[in-house]
Parts: C-alpha cells; structure tokens; sequence
C-alpha cells in the first residue's frame, strides 16, 4: 500500500515538536517571596533559589500527549493519501468517474426474502455510490434493460437530480441489449478521471473487470408462476384465449387461475406443472367483452407476472391498422378481425397505388396475390398463398399434396403450431432466393418445397405462407390463429394492437397540429413527451414503455393543452426469460471498449488515492482534549494540596 504526500511543505509543522520541547525545558521564573528578615532566606528550599533557566527535557504525561497532538496536525498539514481506503474517513485526491451500471431487467421486480422488490435494494445499493460522490467527480447511471437509458451527473445540483430521478424510476423491463449498453457506457467515460464502474444486477447480468453488487437470490423464496404469452383464437364466430403457464417452482402442483371482466369471474380452472414446465389452457370469452384479466391464484415471488390483460378493443391511436388486399377475403380475414386492437381494411387485388393506401398502416396482408415490383408496400407484409413476385420467388410447379417435414419450433412463429394431421391439398412449389428463410417445409415423392417462410422485400419484413386456406383443413385447426397471430407479432411487434411488452418503446403517428402527447401509467405516474408540430401530415411519436401491468392511457394535446385524442394500451410483464428465476439466461454485457481507455489499465487496476488528513486532525483533536483533561487533574490536585504549592 502506498502512501502518498499531496503538500510536502507541510512538514514545516514539524517544527512545532521542536517547539513544544523546548518549551518543556525551560523553568517557569520564580515567583516573587517577601520576607521581613533575611534570616528566613537559608529556609527557601535551594531548588527555588538556584534552579538554572534550563534543565533536562521532562518525561511527562503532558510533553507526550502534546508531541503527539502536534505530530497528528503536522502530518495533516501535509495531507496524506492512501489508495484503496474508502472505508476510512477522509477525501479522496483524485477525482473519480463513477459509472453504474444499474440491471432494469423485469426480473427486478421480483421479491427479496425480506418481501422488498429487488429493483428497491438496487436503488439503494446506487445511492450508496451517489454518497461517495465529492466535487469534481463525474457519475452516469446507466439502466441496462430492452430499451437502455442513461443520465450524467457533474456537480452537486445535478447528483441531487439524479438521485430524485431515480428515486421516481420505475423498472424499465425487457432483456438488457448488450451492444446498446456498451455503447452508453463507453460514451458515458469523461477524460483524466480515475474510473470506477459498479454493476448492480440480482444475477441475470454480468461484465468483466468491474465491481458486482448482487441483489436478491438466484433461488427467490416462493418460486415464481407466470402467464407468459395469450393469443385470441377464433372457430366459427366463438372467441377463445389461449394463456400459457411457466412454472418455476421445486415440486409439481396444480394451480387455480381465474378469468375476470370487470368484477365479475367468467372462467376458473386448474392447471397442473411440473417444475420448470410450461404448459397452456383456454377458456371462452362471452360475445360483448371487450376486456378480460386472466390471472394466477398463486403467491409467488414476482406477483406482477401472475396476470394478463387482453383487450378486444381498439382505437385509432394504438390500434393495429391492417390493410388485407384479398379478392375473397375469407378465414384470413375472420382471425385478424378478433385479434385484439385489429383494425382491417379490405382492397381488392386490382386495386391500385396500394403502397400509397397503405402508408399509414401497421402491416399488409396479400391473400392470394403478391405486390408489384413497382407498388411494393413501405410496411411489414403477410401473404398467403401469393403469385409470382419477380427477384423475391417464383412458383414452379405443384405439389398435390405434400406432407409435412422439418418445422422450426424454436421460432416464435412456430411456437405450439401443430401442422399435423394437416391436408394442405394443391400446394405450389416455391424457388426462393438463398437470403429467404425456410420455418416449416413439406414433401412428395419428387421434391421439397417451403410452407412457410420468411425474408425482406425492398428492405421491408415479410412472412409467407404456401398454404391455401380455402383448399386445406388448416383453417379448421386451432393452430391457423394461433399462427396468424404470432406472425403478426413477429412482423409488427407486441406495441401493436394497444399491447406492449416492457423495455420497449411504442412508435405511432400523430396528428401534426399534436404538440405533446402524455402517457399515465397504472401507478399514476405522468410523462409528457413534447413535439414540434408540423404544418400538414403526421408526425411521429416514440414512447418507452417500463414494467407496470395493467392498462396505460395516452393523450394527445394540441397547443391550448387541450386533448384531441386520446387511446389505451394494455401491458403485461411475463417473459419466459425473465420469469425463470432459478436459472436466468445471463446477458453479457462485456464488450472490449467498456472500462478501459488507451494505455490506462482496466477499472480493478486504477483506484483513487483518498486523503486521511481528516482522520488526523480527529486524532489531534481527540490528543488535545486528552491532554487538557490530564492537565485540568494536576491542577485541581495541586490546589487541594496542603499549602497549595506544586510539589
């Protein structure tokens, strides 16, 4: 450990112990004695009468205990600092880049052993850095979540903002992206600053070379039970939900769940899991409900997962608009008019300047047909069963009715799509180019061919289907929705349809007379986005959408302050990923620029030197009054003395 002196001149204070020597060594002068005769003068003891000026420096209480005062306050003045001393009092010489790096994953929101949210125990973990901030030093917060943000902080006013800031924060949600947050640490890094960066996660993050302060256990008390996904199925006019069930908890168990509309129960049931299964259940939803809570009745340890919102109902500010270009709209058109917020407008496929109609729509459903090169849409496309589009596939023959082969399950298109049993019937026979992605294909006796696939046309995403409803009994199945809806929600996003999933952020147009739009969450809290406004057209608007379930509402205000417009959307937190709390899926978010800098070593190499002074000046200090005590006993003693005199 080194030792540092910041103020070398300092040690002229050592002088003073020299001082207080000499001072020790000389006699006090006697004092006056008067005598009638000198007779009495042989009587005066002859220390009085011949002691010399000078004498031998005294080994006494007092002459210690102020050498030590004076040693204490000298070595002060020269301010001593020490590396790797934060738990002793004192500042430190060097100014410090504190970075946090603070986990806003939905995992957060779960439960400690003492009931406390983890995301609360990381808040205060976080101040505890903010305490040790002194002028001069910079601080950058940084939330790793699916949609990270950061705030700096350079002098006292703005630590002060930045501690109510986070004080107000609520947990962002979402997975942290990796390549984003290294991103906003490396930009975060200011220059000549010792660097220190903490990262404060409960396990479900990691970087290199840093200081980890973990909060809550992998092995949380209670396990956790999630809804983690909803679709709406559709068979003959009835509407059903689908919920599906993760279980993470030690022992199999059978768990009620609930449907509510309103306050009334419209369902109830059970379900049975074993430890770590997942597993689905359904249930009908009376015709005139627009908006049903599917809920656990379970005490777990991250509660705000154990429900789900699904709204029937949409509007034109958060709605999902679709436009279905279709010359016999049939069951394509029946799934995507029940799935929630769906708003659909049909065209012929004769129709021209679709790109052009379909400008300010959310996604473009092709039944039958394909765009031209020359209108292609400036959106996300479905088509089923499309003709010939020229550089994207082209059909080359027919397969009578081919079997199914390899289906990707792991895919979120695929997932809990079952196309067996299937008769597809006439299937055309797709060649696709080497950039296409084949999810499920099938076979005769001649050759392979895709069912459903997926790639880009004119930089936008696409998703196919070579199954021809109308001619197979694939729109008979349960899995025809449930696969339209997850493919809607692969090309759109779950920010469509007034639902969202937290980390994310929902992106929508608006009016350009708007000037600000203010979203509310369930918890109250009030954001207000302002916009420049714009003279004709729409304008767009982005908002971060963080991890509190339950239904937000969103205004649009016009100059006056006024609302125009107003919409709702639903968001609910459970996430296979996230909800599995006993084994986490770790996200990395190392990366080889984050906490380093050209020819300076790694964060555990450099440490701030912190000054002791402080510490010795308490220490003189504390000398002092001893020494003064000492000397106020030796006097009190000396008057209680017979005659009063000094010994």
């Amino acid at each position: 450990m080194t030792l540092a002196w910041m103020f070398p001149l300092g040690a002229l204070g050592l002088l003073a112990l020299g001082a207080i020597v000499v001072l020790h060594m000389r006699h006090r002068m006697p004092g006056i004695v008067s005598f009638p005769q000198l007779a009495f003068w042989p009587r005066v003891p002859s220390e009085s009468r011949e002691s010399p000026r000078w004498r031998k420096p005294p080994i006494s209480l007092l002459l210690l205990l102020q050498l030590l005062a004076a040693l204490a306050l000298s070595l002060a003045l020269m301010r001593p600092a020490m590396p790797d001393v934060a738990g002793l009092i004192g500042q430190r010489a060097d100014a410090v880049q504190h970075v946090i790096v603070l986990d806003g994953s939905t995992s957060m929101l779960a439960r400690t052993d003492d009931g406390r949210q983890r995301w609360d125990v990381a808040r205060e973990e976080v101040a505890t850095v903010l305490d040790s901030w002194q002028q001069g030093d910079g601080v950058t917060i940084v939330v790793a979540s699916g949609n990270p943000t950061w705030k700096r902080a350079v002098d006292g006013a703005t630590v002060d903002d930045l501690r109510e800031w986070l004080a107000d924060l609520p947990v962002p949600g979402g997975s942290p992206d990796q390549q984003t947050v290294s991103s906003l640490v490396d930009g975060s890094l200011l220059p000549d600053l010792a660097l220190n960066i903490t990262l404060v996660t409960d396990g479900g993050t990691t970087m290199s070379e840093v200081d980890v302060v973990l909060v809550g256990e992998a092995t949380a008390s209670g396990g956790n039970v999630a809804i983690v996904d909803t679709a709406v199925v559709s068979d003959g006019g009835d509407r059903s939900i689908r919920a599906t069930v993760l279980h993470d908890r030690p022992a199999t168990e059978t768990l009620p769940w609930v449907v509510r509309a309103g306050d009334a129960d419209i369902a109830t049931g059970t379900i049975t899991l074993a430890s770590g299964e997942s597993d689905t259940f359904a249930f009908g939803v009376p015709d005139g409900v627009e908006q049903v809570t599917v809920s656990m009745v379970v005490d777990d340890a991250l509660p705000e997962d154990d429900a789900a919102g699904v709204s029937f109902t949409g509007d034109t500010l958060t709605g999902l608009s679709v436009v279905l270009v279709s010359d016999l709209p049939g069951a394509v058109q029946r799934v995507l008019e029940v799935l929630p917020g769906v708003q659909v407008e049909v065209y012929p496929s004769t129709t021209p300047g679709i790109r052009e109609i379909a400008a300010g729509a959310d996604l473009v459903v092709y039944d039958g047909s394909a765009p031209s090169p020359d209108d292609v849409p400036n959106a996300p496309m479905l088509l089923v069963q499309p003709s010939d589009l020229e550089n994207a596939w082209q059909i080359r023959g027919v397969a009578p009715n081919p079997e199914v082969g390899d289906i990707r399950l792991d895919d979120a298109i695929m997932r809990d799509v079952s196309l067996e049993g299937v008769l597809f019937g006439e299937t055309p026979i797709y060649v696709l180019p080497s950039e296409a992605e084949v999810l499920a294909s099938g076979s005769d006796d001649v050759t392979t061919l895709p069912l459903i696939w997926r790639g880009t046309i004119s930089d936008q995403p696409y998703v196919a289907f070579a199954i021809d409803p109308a001619r197979s009994n694939f729109a008979d199945r349960v899995s025809f929705p449930v696969l339209i809806a997850q493919t809607v929600d692969a090309l759109v996003g779950e920010t469509a349809g007034g639902r969202t999933i937290p980390g994310e952020t929902m992106t929508f147009d608006v009016p350009g007379d708007v000037l600000a739009v203010e979203m509310v969450d369930p918890d109250g809290r009030r954001t207000v986005i302002a916009l420049p406004g714009t003279d004709g057209g729409a304008q767009q608007v982005t908002l971060p959408v963080s991890a509190v379930p339950g239904q937000w509402t969103i205004g649009l205000l016009d100059a006056s302050g006024f609302q125009v417009d107003s919409g709702a959307m639903t968001v609910n937190v459970g996430d296979r990923a996230e909800a599995t709390l006993s084994q986490p899926d770790v996200v990395d978010l190392s990366s080889t620029g984050v906490g380093s800098r050209p020819g300076e070593p790694s964060p555990t190499e450099s440490s701030a030197l912190v000054e002791i002074w402080p510490l010795l000046v308490l220490v003189g200090i504390a000398v002092i009054s001893l020494e003064w005590w000492a000397w106020l006993a030796r006097s009190v003693g000396f008057r209680r003395a017979p005659g009063g005199t000094r010994p």
